[in-house]
């Protein structure tokens, strides 16, 4: 499996969760007006997300079709991806090893010192 393929999955997933939590916020008649913003860290899986399923790239051709059905949500701009660099990536902070200065980097970022 491909790293691409890995977060395309990951961002279906969290997909779910995030649509979740929009239903939650209009059942407690929070009114979102703008995108829900998710930050991925793979230019490529940006990219296939709004294209659609790759056909003819021969590496990702077979990625499942199951994992394009939140690419609606792209296009009626519910939800947009944004690009982040792994190293800004708050997320990476709970699930990957980090030390020094980039981990104080992430932390101070968390707690709103940066």
């Amino acid at each position: 499996m491909s790293s691409t393929e890995a977060e395309l999955i990951g961002l279906s997933d969290m997909f779910d969760l995030l649509l979740v939590a929009r239903r939650l916020l209009e059942f407690l008649l929070v009114k979102v007006t703008t995108p829900m913003e998710i930050f991925q860290d793979n230019t490529s899986t940006i990219t296939i997300s709004y294209l659609g399923r790759p056909s003819l790239h021969a590496r990702r051709r077979f990625i499942d079709i199951r994992y394009f059905w939140f690419r609606q949500f792209l296009e009626s701009k519910t939800v947009k991806l944004t690009f982040t660099r792994s190293e800004e990536m708050l997320a990476d902070l709970l699930a990957s090893n980090r030390s020094g200065g980039a981990f104080t980097i992430l932390m101070e970022k968390l707690m709103g010192k940066r």
